[in-house]
């Protein structure tokens, strides 16, 4: 069982640290209010796990916060 969602909890959890800062987090929902692209993106991540690991990397931050 852990092979098949081990992956997604790995995800899950680093979204949950995410929350540790919900400043950061504002910023970075607001930023996506504001754009279509990060919006569609979003969204699309409920259903993806493979673009749910873009969210443990910096750089999709980066990108998100100055519109790379």
């Amino acid at each position: 069982m852990y092979a098949r969602m081990g992956s997604e909890i790995m995800v899950s959890a680093s979204m949950k640290k995410l929350l540790h800062f919900p400043s950061l987090f504002n910023l970075l929902i607001n930023k996506a209010t504001k754009n279509k692209s990060p919006q569609t993106f979003l969204t699309a991540m409920i259903y993806d796990l493979g673009l749910r690991k873009e969210l443990q990397k910096p750089t999709f931050y980066f990108k998100l916060l100055f519109n790379r």
